[in-house]
């Protein structure tokens, strides 16, 4: 089995490295600490929308390849068939 990609996290930081939004302290902290692999992606507080893609006006941003790649693919006829109870199971 290969080794799934990084998530990549948009963090909010200082010149000297700091993170200064409590928020993304939080956000980084938890991910690191379910031992999940991070490509982290610092900056300040200009051009934000620019850095994650669009993805995101406030920080944290976190993009996941596995979930997008799970999100984009169409539910099975019967799991479509079932209707909200089972969209909203898996939420």
């Amino acid at each position: 089995m290969s080794q799934p990609e990084p998530i990549t996290f948009f963090g909010l930081s200082l010149s000297a490295g700091a993170t200064i939004s409590p928020f993304v302290w939080a956000t980084k902290s938890a991910i690191v600490h379910k031992g999940l692999e991070l490509e982290v992606v610092s900056g300040g507080f200009i051009g934000i929308l620019d850095r994650t893609g669009g993805r995101g006006e406030r920080l944290p941003v976190i993009v996941d390849r596995a979930v997008d790649d799970l999100l984009s693919q169409e539910l099975p006829r019967s799991a479509a068939a079932a209707g909200p109870r089972l969209c909203h199971a898996i939420a």
